[in-house]
């Protein structure tokens, strides 16, 4: 029983990381709004990678991150997550999905100033601190129930 809860809990970490890629991935289908003759301008200059690489990592992380989700939902029905962790997990998916739009946003390419990137990098921060922490204060007062 214990092997089988450390293996949900791998797998249900390995969703939360896998959602930064994957919602990085679905930001970046859309087209590009920079003619193919401009000079762009990044806030933060976009991994080289090829559109098959990138479209690799966004299918696996997208799969990945969906089968967690669904293993998380049926961990939770089978009581091996108990309620009081849905209070960590979620916030820490959130804060992973943001990073993944906060750099799809940063490495926009555009002719000037990348102001969307901009308040993108002054929300996240602020947005992944209060998270971090929610998800941190949840963890201690599960424990505590846990001890208890």
């Amino acid at each position: 029983m214990a092997s089988s809860r450390r293996a949900w809990r791998v797998f249900i970490a390995a969703g939360i990381v896998a959602t930064a890629p994957a919602v990085w991935g679905l930001a970046e289908l859309a087209p590009d709004s920079v003619g193919a003759d401009a000079q762009p301008d990044y806030l933060v200059r976009p991994l080289g990678l090829s559109t098959a690489a990138r479209t690799t990592i966004t299918i696996g992380a997208v799969s990945l991150a969906s089968a967690a989700a669904f293993a998380f939902v049926r961990a939770r029905r089978r009581q091996d997550v108990r309620s009081e962790w849905v209070g960590v997990i979620v916030p820490l998916a959130a804060v992973s999905g943001a990073a993944g739009l906060v750099y799809s946003a940063v490495t926009e390419p555009g002719i000037g100033a990348n102001i969307g990137g901009g308040l993108a990098v002054m929300a996240g921060i602020p947005f992944a601190v209060a998270m971090v922490s929610l998800a941190a204060w949840r963890a201690v007062r599960a424990r505590r129930t846990t001890a208890g």
